[in-house]
């Protein structure tokens, strides 16, 4: 089994926790959300994007959300799935920048 030789390269895994940047001048922030929607699942994920004085830039997850789709069929289940990924991703939106209101955002951007 390769799958357990290659557990111990879990111990190189490193995540960064920091999501804005502390060490160099920021210029600006911006919040990027996506949300989609299948048959069964619809979900929605906001990333937080830091450009700083030198020009580097970073992209970071910072929350994400899934529910299962009704097991009730509609007439236009697809369409409605999309609908309630979009409620799911305005609720998750508002409640970042909620939590990040320390910071002032270029940008808000919804997909």
């Amino acid at each position: 089994m390769t799958w357990r030789s290659e557990l111990t390269e879990l111990r190189k895994l490193r995540l960064p926790r920091c999501i804005v940047p502390k060490d160099d001048k920021v210029v600006k922030h911006e919040l990027h959300g996506f949300c989609d929607a299948s048959e069964s699942v619809y979900a929605a994920a906001v990333y937080i994007r830091t450009e700083t004085l030198n020009g580097s830039i970073s992209t970071r997850l910072v929350a994400a959300k899934t529910k299962v789709a009704p097991l009730k069929r509609l007439s236009l289940p697809q369409a409605r799935l999309e609908l309630c990924g979009a409620l799911l991703l305005a609720s998750l939106m508002k409640g970042v920048q909620a939590a990040f209101s320390f910071l002032t955002f270029f940008s808000v951007l919804l997909d």
